[in-house]
């Protein structure tokens, strides 16, 4: 299995969120560089409380091709590639279904980041990047354009 060290700290990721409340039954994915040309993504549609690294899906980011995985990566599998791609120093990309932060993004306008400590972790604003369909080349390119250097998350 190839990058499994890698599929299973998905794995324990995802649990992890989920315990935290930031990701719910199938809602929400993640995924995690696996080298220059490589990513992996938690499947479609699978509860993360019974996924195995062997589920977790290897996409190559050069024409998101998935090369190995037991289940259909996700949906959201171009919105990763697309930021994997837009950002080179970026290592993951975490999609998560949070209430607020959904309700939040029906604003259309960013949110200013005050905490220093936070503008950090996310930057100093995060933006919104507007609706579109989940799964679909119009939200991976609406939160593609979005992504700047100094931003380390957005809303959509």
């Amino acid at each position: 299995m190839k990058f499994e060290a890698t599929r299973e700290l998905v794995v324990k990721t995802c649990i992890d969120l989920a315990d935290r409340g930031y990701l719910a039954a199938t809602g929400g994915n993640v995924a995690l560089r696996a080298d220059q040309d490589h990513f992996v993504v938690t499947p479609s549609a699978t509860d993360y409380y019974a996924m195995s690294a062997a589920d977790v899906c290897v996409v190559r980011l050069s024409d998101q091709e998935q090369v190995e995985g037991e289940r259909d990566a996700s949906v959201e599998s171009g919105l990763h590639a697309e930021i994997l791609s837009a950002r080179p120093d970026c290592g993951a990309s975490v999609h998560t279904h949070q209430p607020v932060a959904s309700a939040y993004a029906l604003l259309a306008k960013p949110l200013e980041v005050r905490d220093r400590v936070r503008q950090v972790l996310l930057g100093r604003s995060i933006p919104c990047a507007g609706y579109a369909p989940s799964g679909t080349a119009l939200l991976a390119r609406r939160v593609a354009r979005s992504l700047k250097p100094d931003t380390h998350a957005y809303l959509m």
